[in-house]
């Protein structure tokens, strides 16, 4: 039986073979190859070999088109194992043996599953991961510039510009460089031998828009005063609304809560002196009392009395005024 792979859609591809061309290009190829080999799937549940084989191939295609835009080379060995079962399906063992050799070169943890994969196909991919094994090793020196610029090879960073990468496997793999400020770069390598291959990498810079001085912008329009002829509108703050227990409250206190200072400090000072002046003269008044019940100074007394119930009396009315203004304007 013949493993279907499916290839997440989040795993996004890379850019054109020796390319500079922007990352969004590069995303839109490596959706159109994730479709491919969605479509390709569903073809090999419906056991249409050849079509399967067809879509595969384009899905590689198009991934390989859109490298800088995979951060994890996974989908694509995916599609490299799909297709080397169905090469194999169709009896072309040395195509499959191919596909498998490429799907280990790329280092992914894409696997064929045991359980699924066709046994004979299983047991050809096991011998190509061990003869791969076996193999030379070759290597590649980048150089270029700008340096320090950031390289990739399948995937993996292996370091900045200029860089030697030894152990690479013979046959085919993808370079990526990429540093801020410039155009992703990216391009196929197909090393044919085990010996150490040269790529110069130049990137090229990002639009000069990015560098230009802003547009020094004009100064704001003149205010206009209106004519003296439009009418003015003045806005007033309106006052706290003022709870009726609050404005009820004697000594000023609720017109102060409705910030009416002025009235409050009326209310204050007045209610403040007759209080003072009504227990001052019953202090006066009670200490002239003599010990037989009569007064000391009797006119005195009766006028401090008087006086005395004058300022308890106005004392009262002010309390009740103040009371009556604050519940007015709360």
């Amino acid at each position: 039986m013949i493993l279907l792979w499916l290839v997440p859609s989040y795993l996004l591809g890379a850019p054109l073979a020796g390319s500079n061309e922007p990352m969004d290009r590069a995303l839109v190829k490596a959706k159109q190859a994730t479709a491919a080999c969605r479509a390709a799937d569903r073809l090999a549940f419906e056991m249409a070999v050849a079509p399967a084989i067809a879509k595969f191939e384009e899905g590689i295609a198009l991934y390989g088109e859109g490298v800088i835009a995979l951060s994890d080379f996974s989908p694509l060995a995916e599609c490299y194992l799909n297709l080397g079962a169905f090469h194999f399906a169709r009896g072309s063992e040395d195509s499959a043996y191919k596909a498998f050799r490429q799907a280990i070169i790329l280092r992914t943890k894409a696997e064929p599953d045991a359980d699924t994969f066709n046994p004979q196909a299983l047991a050809l991919y096991r011998r190509a991961k061990t003869a791969l094994a076996r193999e030379l090793k070759g290597g590649l020196s980048i150089a270029g510039s700008p340096s320090g610029a950031d390289v990739l090879l399948d995937g993996t960073s292996v370091g900045q510009l200029p860089v030697s990468v030894g152990d690479v496997s013979v046959g085919a793999h993808w370079v990526v460089v990429r540093n801020r400020g410039f155009f992703d770069y990216a391009t196929r390598v197909d090393l044919g031998s085990a010996t150490t291959q040269r790529i110069d990498v130049f990137l090229k810079p990002q639009a000069d828009v990015a560098r230009v001085l802003p547009v020094p912008q004009a100064p704001p329009p003149p205010r206009v005063i209106a004519p003296a002829t439009q009418p003015i509108v003045v806005q007033t703050v309106p006052r706290p609304r003022v709870h009726p227990a609050v404005a009820l409250l004697p000594l000023g206190i609720g017109q102060f809560a409705e910030h009416r200072y002025v009235a409050g400090s009326l209310f204050l000072s007045a209610e403040i002196l007759l209080l003072a002046a009504n227990i001052t003269t019953g202090i006066l008044f009670f200490n002239d009392r003599a010990p037989v019940g009569s007064f000391y100074h009797p006119q005195t007394a009766s006028t401090l009395q008087i006086v005395n119930l004058a300022a308890l009396a106005a004392l009262v009315l002010t309390v009740a005024g103040g009371a009556v203004d604050g519940l007015v304007h709360r």
